[in-house]
């Protein structure tokens, strides 16, 4: 069993037409990987930037516990925690922001990142877009010439054949009706 059919060998343009589809839907494809390639780039880009502001968010809380253990309440003060007089109240939930951004800190070192800033390095350096750019003008150029060329080559002469071949079908057709009532009417004479 085959996976790809047969190239067509019977017709050039047929060749190209179906050669150029091929081509279209490759590009296609290409274009929807590398559309999804910038999507998860975007998805590792925004949980970095989460990932840096809760590393920068642990040092300003760690920076706060150590100023409330030793006694200075009025230094590195955290913005956005409430209540910033140094009571247990704030050391506990200041202790609970540690824990939570510390559990999301190692989930993100845990989580398994791709390296797209490689990739596209070496696209760059190849200049693939550009190999990219010509298969995809290859591949509409081929399958506009090809189904082009073959229908007005090919396809329409054939039809025009087979119109042509209708019409001498009939005739001879209408030719042998009346031969056969100039028999009929010859028999009834005689």
């Amino acid at each position: 069993m085959k996976f790809f059919p047969t190239p067509p060998t019977d017709n050039l343009y047929k060749f190209h037409a179906i050669l150029g589809s091929w081509l279209v839907g490759a590009s296609l494809v290409l274009y929807v990987l590398i559309k999804y390639v910038s999507y998860d780039l975007e998805l590792q880009l925004a949980d970095q930037s989460h990932h840096m502001r809760t590393e920068r968010d642990l040092v300003k809380v760690n920076e706060r516990l150590e100023s409330i253990a030793k006694g200075n309440l009025e230094e590195n003060k955290v913005s956005w925690v409430r209540g910033a007089d140094g009571s247990p109240d704030e050391v506990a939930y200041l202790k609970q922001l540690k824990e939570n951004f510390e559990t999301s800190i190692q989930v993100y070192k845990d989580t398994e990142k791709i390296d797209y800033g490689r990739i596209f390095d070496i696209v760059e350096a190849t200049d693939l877009w550009w190999i990219i750019g010509f298969l995809m003008f290859i591949a509409g150029l081929l399958f506009y010439s090809g189904f082009k060329n073959w229908y007005y080559k090919v396809q329409k002469p054939q039809d025009e054949l087979i119109q042509l071949d209708l019409k001498i079908k009939r005739l001879t057709l209408l030719e042998m009706e009346r031969e056969s009532k100039k028999r009929k009417k010859f028999k009834a004479t005689l």
